[in-house]
C-alpha cells in the first residue's frame, strides 16, 4: 500500500477619455473581460502612467495562461515548475518616498498551526467503516496508540471524561493535574453545544468503528502544534503499516492545554472542530467516490470557516486577524493552490483562510456544502459550488483586497463588509498598511506564481510606475 502526504493587465489605461465608443473600449481592454470598478486603473505592461492622486496601493496579481491547466492530476498537492512563474519587472519613481521599507517582520515568524506536516493519506482502496473495539468507560485503558508527535510511536492513553459524542482519553504516564482535566471537560462540554450546528453546515463525524463517539485523545507534545487528524485512521491497521487507530479520533496537545501563554491555551477552544472539518470532509470524499488525494488548501479553507462555529467567536476573530497579518505577500511566491511544507506554511495557511472566508461573505454559508457535493478534489470544486471562473474569483478577491470599505464601489464582489465591519475581527486597510512601501529604486524585480498577488503601499506618493513580466499573466492595479 503506498501512501502520501497530506496536511494535507496589462490592462489598458482606464480610459477617462469618454470620445471612445464602448465597443473601442471593450476591445482594447487587457483585463480581458473582467470587470474594473469605476477609480481603478489597470496598469498595461511596458508603459509608463503617472500615479493619479490619492493612489494608495498598487496589486499585482498573476493567472494562468488560458493553455495552463492546474487541476487534479492523481497527486494531492500542486507543485509549480519555474516554468510557470511570472517574472516581474516593476519601475517605480516618486519625488516623495526615500528608500525602501520592509517591514515583513512585523510579527512574530509563525502562528501556532492547527495541522502538522504528517503522513496520513492512503489510496482510495480501504474499507471506511471497519468493527472495533473502541467502546470504553471511565479509566480504561486503549493499549498501543498510533501518535505522530513529538515522533512516530505507540503509547497506551486512559479514559478520563465521555460526553454523548466524546471519549476523551489522556496519554499515559504524562503529567496533569485536576486543574488541566476540569480544563479539558470544558473544552469538551463546550463542544457538545456547537456540535449540532456544526454538524447541519458540515456534516456529522463518520463514525467508522461505530461506537458512536469521536475519541479526542491528549497527548504530550510541543504546543506549537495544537491539533492534528490522521486519514489513515479511515483504514485498518494491517493497510497503513501500523499507522491506523481505526477510529473517529482527533488528536490534541495537552501542552497546549497546560500552556501559561494564554494564545495557545485559546487555540485549543476551536481546535476540535478545525480538525473535525478534517475528518469530516475525508470522509466526505469517500463518499463522493473520491481519492482522499484531496487538495490542501481546499480542506485548511474550510476548516478555518469551521472555526467559526466553535463557539468562541473572539478567539475565532483574533485567529483570523492574526492570519490576516501573514497572507499580505512582498515577494509573490505564495500560491493560493500551492501549499507550502517550509519556515513560510504560515502563508498557506493565511491566504486559504481569506479566500475561503471570502467565498462565504459573498455567497452564503451554502457554499460550504456546495463545495462538499462537488465531484471534484482540486480548483474545479469552487467553480462547481459558485458556477463562477476559477481565475475570475480570484481576480474578484484580489480586487477586493484593495477596494472594500474604501467607498469606491457597492458592487458586492469588491465592497465586503465582513472584511471591515469587525466580523472577522480585522480591517482590511489595517492590514494593508504593512505592506511593503515601494522603493525610490530604478527597478525590483520579483517573481510571481499564478493564483498569487502582491500588494505595495503608495500612501499618495506620487510619481510614475510601469512593469513588464515574462511568462504567466499579470495584472496591475493601481487604487
Amino acid at each position: 500500500m503506498s501512501f502520501k502526504k497530506v496536511f494535507f493587465c496589462i490592462g489598458i489605461v482606464l480610459l477617462l477619455c469618454s470620445c471612445l465608443p464602448p465597443d473601442s473600449q471593450k476591445e482594447e481592454n487587457p483585463s480581458g473581460g473582467l470587470d474594473v470598478p469605476e477609480g481603478v486603473l489597470l496598469l498595461e505592461e511596458d508603459r509608463t502612467y503617472t500615479l493619479p492622486e490619492n493612489a494608495m496601493y498598487a496589486l499585482f496579481l498573476c493567472l494562468p495562461q488560458e493553455d495552463q491547466n492546474y487541476g487534479f492530476d492523481g497527486s494531492n498537492e500542486t507543485e509549480f515548475s519555474s516554468s510557470d512563474f511570472a517574472k516581474v519587472s516593476l519601475h517605480f519613481t516618486s519625488p516623495r518616498i526615500k528608500g525602501a521599507e520592509f517591514i515583513r517582520d512585523r510579527h512574530s515568524d509563525s502562528l501556532p498551526l492547527l495541522t502538522p506536516k504528517i503522513p496520513g493519506t492512503y489510496e482510495n482502496n480501504g474499507n471506511l467503516v471497519h468493527s472495533g473495539d473502541h467502546v470504553f468507560e471511565i479509566g480504561d485503558v486503549w493499549e498501543d496508540v498510533y501518535l505522530y508527535l513529538p515522533e512516530s510511536r505507540s503509547a497506551d492513553v486512559k479514559c478520563v471524561y465521555i460526553t454523548e459524542n466524546v471519549y476523551v482519553m489522556i496519554e499515559e504516564d504524562v503529567e496533569y493535574d485536576q486543574e488541566d482535566l476540569d480544563d479539558i471537560k470544558v473544552l469538551v462540554d463546550d463542544f457538545e453545544k456547537v456540535y449540532p450546528r456544526f454538524k447541519e453546515i458540515f456534516g456529522p463525524y463518520s463514525d467508522i468503528d461505530k461506537n458512536g463517539k469521536l475519541i479526542a485523545v491528549f497527548g504530550q507534545w510541543d504546543e506549537t502544534v495544537i491539533g492534528y487528524q490522521s486519514t489513515a485512521d479511515f483504514f485498518n491497521d494491517e493497510e497503513t503499516d501500523g499507522m491506523s487507530n481505526e477510529g473517529d479520533v482527533i488528536y490534541l496537545s495537552l501542552n497546549a492545554v497546560q500552556s501559561p501563554d494564554s494564545y495557545f491555551n485559546e487555540l485549543t477552544k476551536i481546535v476540535m472542530v478545525h480538525e473535525l472539518q478534517h475528518q469530516v470532509f475525508s470522509a466526505n470524499r469517500w463518499i463522493y467516490s473520491q481519492p482522499f488525494d484531496f487538495s490542501m488548501w481546499i480542506t485548511e479553507g474550510l476548516s478555518s470557516l469551521a472555526e467559526a462555529y466553535s463557539g468562541r467567536d473572539e478567539i475565532f476573530k483574533k485567529r483570523v486577524c492574526d492570519l490576516a497579518m501573514f497572507f499580505i505577500d512582498v515577494d509573490g511566491d505564495n500560491s493560493l493552490i500551492e501549499w507550502r511544507y517550509d519556515e513560510e506554511q504560515a502563508y498557506s495557511y493565511a491566504l486559504s483562510a481569506m479566500f475561503f472566508n471570502y467565498l462565504k461573505a459573498r455567497f452564503g454559508e451554502e457554499i460550504i456544502q456546495k463545495i462538499y457535493t462537488c465531484p471534484y478534489n482540486d480548483y474545479r470544486m469552487i467553480e462547481h459550488a459558485t458556477g463562477e471562473d476559477f481565475g475570475t474569483l480570484f481576480y474578484d478577491f484580489c480586487m477586493m483586497v484593495v477596494t472594500t470599505g474604501r467607498g469606491l464601489t457597492d458592487d458586492p464582489r469588491y465592497d465586503v463588509k465582513e472584511f471591515y465591519d469587525g466580523s472577522l475581527g480585522f480591517d482590511m486597510s489595517d492590514m494593508l498598511s504593512y505592506c511593503l512601501l515601494l522603493p525610490d529604486l530604478p527597478d525590483y524585480d520579483f517573481n510571481m506564481k499564478p493564483y498569487s498577488l502582491v500588494v505595495f503601499l503608495l500612501n499618495d506618493a506620487g510619481g510614475e510606475i510601469s512593469f513588464e513580466s515574462e511568462g504567466t499573466r499579470v495584472l496591475g492595479i493601481i487604487v
